[in-house]
């Protein structure tokens, strides 16, 4: 597990963690290498691997 600290996110979760106690959390994993953001055009999903 690593703690990559603060980033700014397009998710309302600013407010549902207003109405009750919250924690966000990425799950999954990437080949090494191949850490891109959701937009970036060469992000790959690998759902099958």
């Amino acid at each position: 597990m690593l703690d990559s600290g603060p980033l700014p996110s397009s998710e309302d979760f600013t407010y549902y963690s207003e109405l009750l106690p919250c924690c966000f959390f990425f799950i999954g994993a990437e080949p090494e290498g191949e850490s891109y953001s959701h937009h970036h055009p060469k992000k790959e999903k690998h759902e099958n691997k």
